[in-house]
């Protein structure tokens, strides 16, 4: 595994010092695998339907690898596809490093800041992810076009990007939720850089903020960094009514605000 930047410290930009305590977590990464295999890895499978089996995918915040097993698993011979997956938890690239390699699936794996992939410049990949809603936990506007201009700047002209973000709307179904959003708007009025960002008040101070976007919001972001977008669907989430069935496919009905967004971009 290819080390860049700062392994020791927190002073990172667009990592808040609760995002560097949790990348330093073996909990956090077994939570996170919890949290997916719960949703029945229901994003991953949505962008596989969209990548060709041989593609050459890049898996932004990879975690413990299983986008990139799912997709390396179905290349069983030589001239199929491959993943490379870029995080800054070490408990994570640890874990995955182990996961692919159990599977017998070669483990192409950097550690870097997300806003600074100069690593993977000019790499001319088939396709990009940042699931998991990846792309909230980079603090800050700024910080997130940098990521994103970093993501095209890695991808071939017509590679596509799949990005799964929290919807910013949403939160007009709580009491919590109305309370943040017009908090949210003076902070937006005052340039802050945690515009945007929610925390519920019942976690712990030690938990990060997410961003949350609305449609319009993704698509002006992705637009800037260069990229066209070409899809964006509604994803059910958190909201289920009591005793509704899951659905692990993942998409919202029409009554109520989306939970979240799934997007593909193509540069």
């Amino acid at each position: 595994m290819k080390t860049t930047g700062p392994a020791d410290r927190w002073g990172l930009s667009g990592v808040s010092p609760q995002v560097w305590d949790r990348i330093q977590s073996v909990e956090a990464v077994t939570e996170d695998e919890r949290a997916a295999d719960g949703r029945q890895n229901s994003d991953a499978l949505w962008v596989l339907d969209r990548v060709a089996a041989n593609a050459r995918l890049l898996d932004l915040g990879c975690g413990s690898g299983r986008l990139m097993e799912l997709h390396m698993a179905r290349n069983s011979d030589a001239k199929g596809g491959w993943a490379l997956g870029v995080d800054l938890s070490w408990p994570a690239l640890e874990a995955a490093h182990k996961r692919l390699l159990g599977k017998g699936l070669q483990a192409r794996l950097i550690r870097a800041n997300l806003v600074d992939l100069q690593c993977i410049q000019g790499a001319d990949l088939d396709a990009a992810a940042c699931l998991f809603s990846t792309l909230g936990m980079i603090r800050g506007y700024g910080n997130r076009l940098r990521f994103l201009n970093g993501v095209y700047n890695s991808l071939k002209t017509g590679g596509a990007l799949f990005i799964h973000a929290h919807a910013r709307w949403w939160h007009l179904t709580t009491a919590n939720g109305r309370y943040w959003l017009l908090r949210d708007i003076w902070a937006r009025l005052m340039g802050r850089e945690s515009a945007g960002e929610f925390r519920s008040p019942q976690t712990p101070a030690h938990v990060p903020s997410l961003g949350h976007f609305s449609k319009g919001e993704l698509y002006h972001l992705v637009k800037m960094a260069g990229f066209t977008p070409i899809e964006c669907c509604r994803v059910e989430g958190y909201a289920r009514p009591s005793g509704e069935k899951q659905n692990h496919q993942g998409w919202f009905t029409n009554w109520s605000p989306a939970h979240g967004w799934l997007m593909v971009a193509r540069k």
